[in-house]
């Protein structure tokens, strides 16, 4: 295919930073000082050894620090200052300072931290320069590079698993790219203040190197491309045929030929990217093979992409897509809540056969925008939308233009979808305005930038050395006063030396301590919004395992937070008085340091944001990386980091059979286990990894669950599944999963069909949950998840979590003619899901459902909009629903052992006994079998008759 494409100028992205309250940014702030007293003389100054400096700055305060710099410049013209603090004292401080910025290697070999987990890197091009990686290198042992890589041409991922860390540099010669294929894996996450940056070694013209980042169809799913600044590629990023487990999300593409290049029939979905100065496409598909258009032998019917919340600016063509010959096998193109500007060819090219979703996408300045009838709810522009100028980065709209809550069914508040699809963007705590405040209404359409420095609560300073709860030039002299002295009180003299100044606590007052102070320089603490800061359970610096956050905030309206964690969203608080936990299990991440966001939302719509917590991994195994399940007649692998030898061992949970896979390992984890292990499709297994040389009792190096993978492409209406479990999120699946196993190996085992669909971590969100409830032979429902009846001032109404989301029981929405006795609930709760809206109130299908949720049968509401419940009285039938009445404990504590209760009780169902008499019979052994026994509720059915998957039969 050719085209002709033309270049509109020479853009250079950057990222959108808060600067905190520096006045004038660039202009200096009021001088403060004049009237100090002088620096102490006789402070005893020692420049520490390399081997004795931590706690490495990271670079944004370095940022900070240059700033503060510029102001001291300024100050130093001061004459009333130089005279007061002393001229050659204030010379000396500032030198210093300004000497240790630009080497960072002569403060006691000081480097700056790499503001993504843990590793450290020097300052570009001074310390460091690149590591050379010849052309043609494979790669086929785990690796990470956390320094500056220069290619000298391909280089494969091959069967294993490569990290690039943040901030890390990419340069590539003429033929360099990145080749992921035979079931490699690449992590390239960078941070939304420390990007990964992919370049050319002439930094020249849109085609310098072949690409950035190639995806083969034989690579792993796993591999995840965020936060990545891409310049100067033939093809910025390039896809081929597979659906990537992670959306390509929040990178910037600029200066290339074609930025985004995919071809089906699995493609990957792209959300939340600038993309700009393309010479051709800004975004290229083909729904079936790499030929123009799409190879009709590989067209699917089944092929979706979403495209979504982009900026495409200054490219030939914004968006071109391939279709198929006809219309049988013709693909969906979703493109929804799109900025397209500046294309001097068209906007959204389209040719052959597809099925088009076009919502809500905005147009200026475009040559022809290309099929615009097919477009709903557009937003035509007529003047420049941006506040500096379409050529111009950062890209940031106007806030009184158009394209301002213009986004189709996307409300950043509530999440508010409709039910003909879900955004998957998560744009909370994002921004489109030039200062970064959030948005707070529905969406706006367009690129968010992670405004990941925006804060409003109440400050905790850790720079404020006076304690008057401002950070200022008080501070600033205590710290000059103490410059470059040991802290140590068995060297220092405290009489002569002021511990206060020492702010990072290494015993040692220098650079760091000053980018400390840098990065809150003029703040004020002790006033703000809100107080909204997140707590662990476990040193916060040494995090290991499944790590648990809480929330403790001052706000008591606080109805919903969300926990960002390195940028992107990690799980939400929804407990309207109890805010429970979010989870992480941090061997999915590298060791070293990461970074805590708190986004809240309070129930008047405004937007509270945290500062940002550090937080530090430290896990034996790290980097965990594997498929989001198995698949059908395919292998299955994982791969790790670690120190020592390992043994791994892999169990059917269903068949109860142990070590149907063992292996050992030595440092790094490649695991294959072949797809003819998996001899449960349905099953669950467990895998266990061991160190040599563990203590007996000790908990393994990792445990983890293989399900079969979830794609509701491979689920369809009329495939024959009779069960869903569903387990809503980390902390439940990790205090439960020994029961959650049991209900599936029970399931498997009396059904002779033996299919039970699983959504676990990682799946359980309502898109799929609906899905598979929808399917015509399911009939059986079991849901674990956090559950509610008395809602906070709301009226008593049922409603469980599912994804992090509430979903009611019924709603103002779900009645034709709303009741008159309807009792409203607050906006934030009515624009949710219900169970009604599946469309059983009317139409019953199922036989058994069991909410394993707080207070879900605490009311009738749920049986009675599943159809479980028939009009009558007493309500009997042949259908159950079985939840519980009050609160019920996560964790087995004191004598309530509802886990143990729970397991008993799936042990006799699958025995063949009644409900009724499995209910009796699972008391046995658990103490205060009372508490339970008051708690349990099920009805709809007569206790004698219904015997587990024997009436009615399961199987018919």
């Amino acid at each position: 295919m050719l085209r002709h494409g033309t270049i509109i100028g020479m853009i250079v992205t950057v990222c959108v930073l808060g600067i905190g309250e520096v006045k004038g940014r660039n202009e200096p702030v009021e001088n403060p000082i004049s009237g100090l007293p002088v620096f102490y003389k006789s402070a005893k100054r020692i420049i520490p050894k390399p081997s004795e400096v931590s706690q490495p700055i990271i670079k944004e305060q370095i940022d900070q620090t240059e700033k503060l710099l510029l102001w001291l410049e300024e100050l130093w013209k001061d004459e009333e200052v130089r005279k007061t603090i002393g001229e050659e004292r204030l010379s000396e401080f500032i030198s210093s300072v300004t000497f240790a910025l630009k080497n960072p290697s002569a403060q006691g070999e000081q480097v700056l931290e790499s503001t993504a987990e843990g590793s450290t890197m020097g300052m570009r091009g001074a310390a460091l320069g690149f590591s050379e990686i010849p052309g043609d290198t494979v790669i086929n042992t785990n690796a990470v590079w956390d320094e500056d890589v220069h290619l000298d041409g391909k280089v494969y991922v091959d069967n294993a698993m490569l990290v690039i860390m943040p901030g890390v540099e990419v340069r590539n010669d003429p033929n360099g790219g990145i080749i992921v294929q035979n079931n490699g894996v690449i992590t390239a996450k960078g941070l939304p203040t420390n990007p990964i940056r992919f370049t050319s070694d002439a930094q020249a013209s849109n085609e310098d190197y072949n690409f950035a980042i190639k995806i083969e169809e034989t690579a792993l799913s796993a591999s995840i491309i965020s936060y990545c600044n891409i310049q100067h590629a033939a093809k910025g990023i390039y896809v081929a045929n597979n659906e990537l487990d992670n959306p390509l999300e929040n990178n910037t593409i600029e200066n290339c030929y074609d930025g985004v290049v995919q071809y089906g029939p699995e493609l990957t979905d792209i959300y939340n990217n600038v993309i700009t100065n393309c010479s051709d496409d800004g975004v290229e598909i083909s729904l079936a093979g790499p030929s123009y258009p799409a190879d009709p032998n590989g067209a699917s019917n089944t092929t979706r992409i979403n495209i979504e919340h982009n900026l495409i600016n200054s490219s030939s063509y914004g968006v071109t897509v391939w279709g198929v010959d006809g219309p049988d096998e013709a693909g969906t193109v979703v493109m929804k809540n799109n900025l397209l500007a500046g294309c001097s060819q068209y906007a959204i090219y389209q040719s052959g056969w597809m099925a088009t979703i076009r919502l809500s996408n905005g147009y200026y300045s475009n040559s022809e925008i290309g099929s615009p009838q097919t477009d709903t709810l557009p937003v035509y522009l007529d003047e420049d939308p941006f506040v500096n100028g379409i050529e111009t980065p950062p890209f940031v709209i106007i806030q009184d233009c158009n394209l301002v809550d213009a986004a189709y069914t996307y409300d950043e508040i509530t999440y508010v979808i409709t039910n003909e699809d879900t955004a998957n963007t998560d744009l909370i705590g994002m921004s489109t305005a030039e200062d970064g405040t959030p948005d707070s209404g529905v969406a706006d359409i367009g690129f968010h930038y992670p405004n990941w420095s925006y804060y409003n609560v109440k400050l905790t300073l850790s720079a404020d050395i006076d304690s008057d709860s401002v950070v200022d030039a008080n501070d600033l002299q205590i710290l000059s006063e103490n410059w470059l002295c040991v802290t140590d009180p068995n060297i220092a003299d405290p009489n002569l030396i002021d511990t206060r100044a020492d702010l990072n606590g290494d015993g040692f007052v220098d650079f760091k301590d000053f980018a400390l102070l840098s990065a809150e320089w003029l703040k004020i603490g002790g006033v703000g919004f809100v107080d909204i800061q997140p707590t662990f359970n476990g040193d916060i610096d040494n995090l290991t395992g499944y790590a648990e956050i809480s929330l403790n905030t001052s706000e008591p309206n606080t109805y919903r937070a969300y926990v960002l964690l390195d940028g992107k969203k990690h799980g939400v608080f929804d407990f309207h008085e109890e805010f429970g936990n979010v989870v992480i299990q941090t061997e999915y991440f590298t060791n070293g340091r990461h970074y805590v966001k708190i986004v809240g939302l309070d129930i008047n719509g405004n937007v509270i944001c945290s500062q940002i917590t550090k937080i530090g991994f430290n896990n034996e195994l790290s980097m965990v990386t594997a498929p989001k399940g198995f698949e059908p007649q395919k292998n299955y692998y994982f791969y790790a980091s670690g120190s020592g030898t390992y043994f791994v061992t892999l169990e059917d949970l269903v068949n109860e059979a142990p070590d149907i896979y063992t292996d050992t390992f030595v440092d790094q984890i490649n695991i294959c286990i072949p797809a003819d292990t998996f001899v449960e499709e349905y099953g669950l297994y467990e895998l266990t990894i061991d160190r040599q040389g563990q203590k007996f009792g000790d908990p393994p190096s990792y445990e983890g669950i293989i399900g079969r993978k979830f794609r509701k492409k491979d689920f369809p209406q009329d495939i024959d599944i009779r069960m869903v479990v569903y387990v809503d999120s980390k902390d439940l699946w990790n205090a439960k999963r020994t029961l959650v196993t049991k209900v599936v190996r029970e399931a498997v085992r009396k059904s002779s069909i033996r299919k039970v669909v699983f959504l676990g971590p990682g799946t359980c969100n309502w898109k799929n949950l609906s899905h598979c409830l929808n399917i015509d032979r399911v009939k059986m429902w079991y849901h674990l998840s956090h559950g509610s009846a008395d809602l906070w001032f709301n009226p008593p109404r049922e409603c469980i979590m599912v994804g992090g989301d509430r979903v009611f029981s019924y709603l103002r929405k779900d009645f034709e003619t709303v009741p008159p006795d309807y009792e409203n609930m607050r906006w934030y709760y009515e624009n949710n899901h219900s169970i009604a809206e599946l469309g059983f109130w009317s139409n019953p299908k199922f036989i058994w459902v069991q909410f394993n949720s707080c207070e879900s049968a605490a009311t009738t509401e749920f049986p009675d909009v599943l159809g479980i419940l028939p009009m009558i009285d007493p309500p009997i039938g042949d259908a159950v629903f079985i939840g519980w009445q009050e609160k019920v404990p996560v964790h087995d504590t004191g004598s309530a052992e509802y886990n143990k209760w729970e397991w008993n009780l799936w042990d006799w169902l699958g025995r063949g006994f009644t409900l009724d008499r499995a209910f009796e019979e699972a008391k046995y052994g658990v103490r205060n079998f009372q508490e339970i026994e008051d708690n349990f509720m099920y009805v709809g059915v007569i206790d004698d008759q219904y015997v587990w998957f024997k009436y009615p039969d399961i199987n018919n």
